[in-house]
């Protein structure tokens, strides 16, 4: 149930912690299919979200997912984002990390800004969702038709 909630653009909608800044972005457009290794997702939204896609460039059933997002706006930037799932017992714990290099402009916009402070608290809020979807026996993380072949709902 988690692996489903991180490597289908479908399920993101219910946990992003994005959707708060723009509920109504002006665009997004999701691959068909959503999920699994060259998913994509394009999004044009307000000043708070910007606009940009994410790509899942990797995806291995319940021990990882690994995305490039690029932004057109807010700035023209590149990241990678992982999600890595690690049994613990009878649970899941799920790592979400981003990485990449940064341009000088870059770099030194990061010395005015703290990106964790940032961005920490939203993959924290982010998490919590994923986990309160994951938890939720009464709504599958995908519908069973439409899950990646070696997902559980």
């Amino acid at each position: 149930r988690v692996f489903a909630q991180v490597n289908d653009f479908q399920a993101w909608d219910r946990w992003t912690p994005w959707k708060e800044e723009d509920p109504n972005p002006k665009a997004t457009k999701i691959s068909d299919p959503s999920f699994g290794e060259g998913a994509t997702f394009y999004w044009n939204g307000n000043d708070k979200i910007g606009e940009g896609t994410l790509k899942i460039l990797k995806s291995k059933p319940n021990e990882l997912v690994e995305l490039q997002q690029s932004f057109v706006r807010p700035m023209v930037g590149k990241c990678q984002m992982s999600f890595e799932l690690t049994p613990d017992g009878e649970k899941t714990k799920l790592t979400w990390k981003m990485f990449g290099t940064k341009t000088f402009t870059e770099k030194a916009v990061c010395l005015f800004m703290n990106m964790e402070n940032m961005i920490g608290p939203k993959f924290e809020q982010g998490l919590g969702k994923i986990k309160t979807q994951a938890e939720t026996p009464s709504e599958p993380a995908v519908p069973a038709a439409d899950a990646p072949p070696g997902t559980d709902n």
